[in-house]
């Protein structure tokens, strides 16, 4: 796994973030504009994705029923649920396939911010490490701004997406959020940056899906 993420810093972001620091040096601008083309690229993956999620939703009623009928009989249960995902043209596993793609992306990120050679690729490039308040954003946010602001876009963003009928879901609204907020003090602030921006335009994107689903 090591050696995936390995490859990915080598032969992704080493030579992105030398060639964007060259002509901005400024390393949150590039940042910013790395997340942009990364979430324009998912567009339409996370468009399908929130579509099938909001579809699912306004059929909950439909499957609960069919558990409750054979909830006695596993086999023809598998059997009803196949043919009524088919029928409805849903994919039930089709929400895990963006959060799939951007996790390893996120992860080797995370990894290039405290790789050695990206002090070589600042300083080559002559760029700033200095973003708003932060005074290097390869450390960690000392006024703990970002994960706070992590916690508030990753509650909107499933606030927009998250069927509030559900018991279970409610408590992931609230406890998501949190966790993410708690362990995200420690990381280095341009990954929170990019966390961050990726949230916004997935709140943008999710609202405009909801809309269309109203």
């Amino acid at each position: 796994m090591n050696s995936f993420f390995s490859w990915l810093d080598t032969n992704v972001f080493h030579p992105i973030f030398y060639s964007l620091l060259g002509f901005l040096h400024d390393f949150g601008l590039v940042i910013i504009l790395i997340t942009l083309l990364i979430r324009a690229l998912l567009w339409p993956l996370n468009h399908i994705s929130l579509d099938q999620m909001k579809k699912m939703q306004k059929l909950q009623p439909k499957i609960k029923e069919l558990q409750e009928k054979y909830k006695s009989d596993p086999q023809r249960l598998q059997t009803e649920m196949v043919a009524f995902y088919k029928n409805n043209k849903i994919n039930p596993f089709g929400g895990c396939l963006p959060m799939l793609i951007q996790l390893p992306i996120l992860i080797a990120f995370y990894y290039f911010l405290l790789s050695p050679e990206l002090k070589s690729i600042i300083e080559q490039t002559h760029s700033a490490v200095n973003f708003l308040w932060i005074s290097d954003i390869t450390e960690k946010d000392p006024f703990y701004i970002l994960p706070a602001l992590l916690m508030i876009t990753t509650y909107i963003q499933q606030k927009i997406t998250t069927n509030t009928a559900d018991k279970m879901q409610r408590q992931m609204l609230l406890l998501m959020p949190l966790f993410l907020g708690f362990i995200s003090i420690q990381f280095p602030a341009g990954i929170l940056i990019y966390w961050n921006v990726s949230n916004i335009i997935g709140i943008i994107q999710s609202f405009i899906v909801m809309r269309k689903h109203a």
